[in-house]
């Protein structure tokens, strides 16, 4: 009993991971900020919380990306992607599609970068939709 670590014990120490990642982003300390973000992204898998991980996974892939380490980004953002599909969600969709797009083209792939663009203005415009019906049911 003592060695098995509850999922709630998983979400408060990636929570932890994440903070100290932020800290050392703000004193630009990428590196360390890099190994703390991917700690609390092996924590957040271990979860049910998948909106938390494909979040993390943005997060951990933009500072990959102040790096210049365009690969490990593109991996952290084709996995929150695949992620954000499963989960059906069009708000995460949109953050990912943008993210990879951003990543090509620093990468100088122009041509991808513009078909993740538009994939993601799609995905943008379905959460907008989501939203309104949401509103309305909400004010009916």
């Amino acid at each position: 009993m003592k060695n098995k670590i509850k999922a709630l014990d998983f979400n408060e120490l990636a929570e932890v991971e994440f903070k100290k990642g932020i800290n050392a982003l703000k004193l630009y300390d990428h590196e360390n900020s890099i190994s703390h973000l991917k700690k609390s992204v092996r924590f957040l898998k271990n979860t049910h919380n998948t909106d938390k991980y494909v979040k993390m996974l943005n997060v951990l892939g933009l500072v990959y990306t102040l790096e210049n380490k365009n690969k490990e980004a593109l991996d952290c953002y084709l996995e929150s992607l695949a992620t954000a599909e499963v989960m059906r969600s069009s708000d995460l969709k949109a953050i990912s599609y943008s993210n990879i797009a951003s990543c090509y083209q620093k990468m100088g792939i122009h041509e991808k970068s513009l078909d993740y663009f538009r994939e993601a203005k799609k995905a943008y415009a379905n959460a907008a939709k989501l939203n309104k019906r949401i509103l309305k049911c909400g004010i009916s």
